[in-house]
């Protein structure tokens, strides 16, 4: 988990500053990379790539809020569950 310090929005901020320069990184580095064969530099070549969309992927993901998202849409069928433990608690 990421550490709250300082400002909230820094987080999000420097997520799409990564995004942005993760895909810097990856138009700057196609043209300089091997062709993709079954040999060893074609191989990291599709590795290389795999992890680069992976790191701007998980950026985007963590700026859109997917799990904020996620947790409010579970907010109130958590809430409504607990409600029914306390009155089942309460007639005991």
């Amino acid at each position: 988990m990421r550490k709250m310090i300082g400002n909230r929005r820094a987080y999000p901020l420097k997520s799409v500053l990564y995004v942005i320069l993760g895909l810097a990184m990856v138009l700057y580095a196609i043209p300089k990379l091997p062709a993709i064969s079954l040999s060893v530099s074609g191989i990291f070549t599709v590795v290389w790539l795999l992890f680069s969309f992976l790191f701007i992927g998980a950026n985007l993901y963590y700026v859109y809020g997917v799990d904020k998202e996620a947790k409010h849409e579970a907010e109130p069928a958590q809430r409504s569950q607990t409600e029914h433990q306390r009155k089942l608690l309460m007639h005991e």
